[in-house]
């Protein structure tokens, strides 16, 4: 996706995402795919290991794919996660649990 920023008045700068379903962030794909991948906790010293879901190349407005992320959970799962991590030094995101197969029904639904 090419992502450039428009100057619309003095000093304001809008990105815009192209090809994005979403005006305020973008979900890139490597090879067709998203990089949706569950992984183990080895940061947490507890035993049994807990679980994550990440979800890597996302840019833009963090809060509002989080925020659209967990309504989708609680609209679709009995248990859905508390809260996402926000990891932005490696543009993505840090779900509790083992999620990849929600948050792809997510990110279908969503069109990108």
């Amino acid at each position: 996706a090419v992502v450039s920023t428009q100057s619309t008045g003095a000093l304001e700068k809008q990105t815009v995402y192209h090809n994005s379903p979403s005006p305020d962030y973008y979900v890139a794909r490597n090879k067709k795919k998203f990089m949706v991948r569950e992984e183990e906790c080895t940061e947490v010293p507890v035993t049994p290991t807990p679980m994550r879901t990440v979800v890597e190349g996302v840019y833009g407005d963090y809060h509002v794919a989080t925020e659209e992320l967990l309504q989708f959970f609680k609209e679709n799962l009995t248990y859905p996660p508390k809260y996402i991590h926000i990891d932005p030094t490696f543009c993505r995101l840090l779900v509790p649990g083992l999620h990849a197969d929600t948050v792809l029904q997510f990110l279908e639904q969503k069109g990108f």
